[in-house]
C-alpha cells in the first residue's frame, strides 16, 4: 500500500467516526469558505461533484450558486474519464 492510499484510508476512517452534528458543522464551515472564493470571482460556471455520504454535503452552496444564476457542471463517467 503506498503513502496516499493509507492516507485515505487514515480519513475515511477519522470521518466515519465524526458525529452526525459535527459532519453538518464542518460541511457548513467548508460551503462557507468555498462561497467566499466563489464571490470573489464571480464566475460564470463550476465545475462540481456530487457528493457522498462521507464527504461535505455541498449541496446548499450548489442551490445558493443556482439561484445567482451560476451554471454548474458535473462529470459524467465514462470508462476512465471524465466529461463535463
Amino acid at each position: 500500500m503506498n503513502a496516499k492510499e493509507r492516507w485515505r484510508r487514515i480519513l475515511v476512517r477519522r470521518v466515519s467516526e465524526l458525529t452526525d452534528g459535527a459532519k453538518r458543522r464542518h460541511s457548513r464551515r467548508i460551503r462557507r469558505r468555498l462561497g467566499a472564493v466563489v464571490r470573489a470571482g464571480k464566475p460564470a460556471r463550476i465545475f462540481a461533484f456530487a457528493s457522498t455520504a462521507t464527504e461535505p454535503d455541498l449541496w446548499p452552496l450548489y442551490r445558493r450558486l443556482r439561484r445567482r444564476g451560476v451554471r454548474l457542471a458535473f462529470p459524467k463517467v465514462h470508462g476512465r474519464r471524465l466529461n463535463f
